[in-house]
């Protein structure tokens, strides 16, 4: 995100299905992911775990940062910050930076 001249972790308006969001609650974890589409080339999801559906997509501006910086096909996680009747308020963080100090990766593989 330097290149952006910002910092993980940000906020930004997630625009979505009025009838997931309804379901949605403050602290539900999301992963967010950049699909190309015909009309939005720039698009990202924005995927509910708790729900196990995409909720929506970031804001035009949140997806066009993302996408300089971290490259098409991208995937970094967040959460809900706040829900109201329009959208609501999601925080984005790195994923990479979860994983910092992570090495044995064994378990994965049932080894």
């Amino acid at each position: 995100m330097k290149r952006l001249g910002g910092k993980f972790p940000f906020s930004c308006r997630l625009y979505g299905a009025p009838s997931a969001l309804v379901q949605s609650r403050t602290g539900d974890e999301l992963q967010i992911v950049q699909v190309s589409t015909q009309e939005h080339p720039k698009n990202a999801f924005v995927y509910s775990i708790p729900l196990n559906c995409v909720l929506g997509y970031l804001d035009e501006r949140a997806s066009e940062k993302l996408l300089f910086s971290l490259g098409a096909g991208f995937c970094v996680d967040g959460k809900i910050q706040s829900l109201d009747e329009s959208g609501c308020e999601i925080l984005v963080f790195p994923t990479s930076k979860l994983m910092e100090g992570v090495e044995d990766f064994s378990h994965l593989y049932g080894e």
